[in-house]
């Protein structure tokens, strides 16, 4: 079954944090749908914006929650987590996964242990987790 969203479905979304957009639908073809519609606006649309928002609610905050992280420490780790999921949502490579929005997931939740990590060892996360191996 496939999902269509419009640039007019998305433009409806409300702009808090806190609500969900209705029109960005939970699978795989709702985010490739988003997706092609930020291809054709690019990321300083009011869509990429929304779907940004979206994911930032949905999928980052919830990993940086679990990590129990509070204060600056999990602003950082958001910052961090919403970062790389951009970068993830900004990749071709996303639209052939299986599951993008699993792909979305692990990337925050690895981003949000990574400022666990670092900050436990007081280094880069990629050093931290080397450490955190041994």
């Amino acid at each position: 079954m496939s999902t269509t969203v419009t640039v007019a479905q998305i433009s409806d979304c409300v702009d808090s944090d806190t609500e969900l957009c209705p029109s960005i639908t939970r699978d795989r073809e709702g985010l490739l749908a988003v997706l092609d519609v930020i291809d054709r606006a690019g990321w300083d649309s009011r869509e990429a914006e929304r779907l940004l928002t979206y994911v930032r609610a949905t999928v980052v905050r919830p990993n940086v929650a679990a990590t129990g992280l509070t204060g600056p420490a999990a602003e950082q780790a958001e910052a961090t987590a919403w970062g790389a999921c951009w970068e993830v949502l900004a990749s071709p490579s996303l639209r052939s996964a299986r599951s993008p929005w699993g792909v979305l997931w692990a990337t925050a939740r690895r981003a949000a242990l990574g400022e666990v990590v670092a900050g436990d060892y007081g280094m880069d996360a990629r050093s931290g987790w080397r450490l955190a191996r041994l």
